[in-house]
C-alpha cells in the first residue's frame, strides 16, 4: 500500500504563490514579512495541511545528541575539521 504524500513547504509556497523562504519566514515567525502575507502563507498552509516534521526540525537544531557529542569531541582535543557545527 503507497502512503500518502506529505504535504511539503514546497506545496505551500506553489499553493499561496510565495517563494519557499517567505514560507519559511512566515511559519517560524522570522523576516519582515506583511502581516498580511504572514496570515495568508499560514492559512493556505493549514487550508491544504501542512505539518511541520517534528524529526526535520530537530536536524536543524544544534541542539540534538548528535550536537553535543560534536562539541565533546571538539573539547576532548579533536582535530578542529571535524567540529564543524
Amino acid at each position: 500500500m503507497a502512503r500518502a504524500k506529505k504535504t511539503t513547504i514546497h506545496d505551500v509556497a506553489k499553493a499561496a504563490n510565495v517563494s519557499i523562504t517567505a514560507v519559511s519566514f512566515a511559519l517560524n515567525g522570522k523576516g519582515t514579512l506583511s502581516d498580511q502575507t504572514r496570515e495568508h502563507i499560514i492559512g493556505t498552509a493549514e487550508r491544504i495541511g501542512y505539518q511541520a516534521d517534528a524529526l526535520a526540525r530537530g536536524l536543524t537544531r544544534s541542539t540534538g545528541p548528535s550536537a553535543r557529542s560534536a562539541r565533546w569531541h571538539c573539547s576532548a582535543g579533536w582535530p578542529r575539521w571535524c567540529c564543524r557545527i
